[in-house]
């Protein structure tokens, strides 16, 4: 799991900078459908060997998150801003950490800027869609 953590942590510093503290995402923002775009990318750190794949909301802050790492691609994340704004509403730590032991830690930060990085990449929702439910099952075959 240290693995885990010191990979992710450098890899988000390299598409983008954090700001605010470690661990709590952005609270929940009112949408404007009209405005709504979501895209789908993918960026390769060949320093850590690791594909990552983000779903971004219309300011460019991840939705959904996976890294698949090594040559075998094996999941290290696949985190939920969804499940973890839920988490954090319940002020369980406890959930918390075994939700990030379980499907690593949710990039935080904006990715604005992804598309003037050489690794980053757009890809298919339906590409997104295959990776997510591959990574969800190997980290979590039972379900849960």
């Amino acid at each position: 799991m240290a693995e885990r953590r010191s990979t992710q942590t450098h890899r988000c510093h390299a598409l983008r900078s954090t700001s605010g503290p470690r661990h709590v995402p952005r609270p929940a923002a009112p949408r404007n459908p009209q405005i709504h775009a979501t895209r789908w990318i993918r960026s390769y750190y060949d320093e850590l060997d690791t594909w990552s794949y983000f779903e971004l909301d219309n300011e460019s802050w991840a939705l959904r998150h996976v890294d698949l790492q090594g040559p075998t691609l094996q999941p290290v994340t696949a985190a939920a801003l969804s499940e973890v704004l839920g988490i954090r509403d319940q002020r369980d730590q406890t959930a918390m950490a075994d939700y990030e032991h379980k499907y690593g830690i949710l990039a935080e930060g904006s990715l604005d800027g992804w598309q003037d990085t050489q690794s980053a990449t757009e890809i298919t929702a339906a590409e997104f869609e295959r990776i997510w439910a591959s990574a969800r099952e190997a980290l979590a075959p039972e379900g849960g």
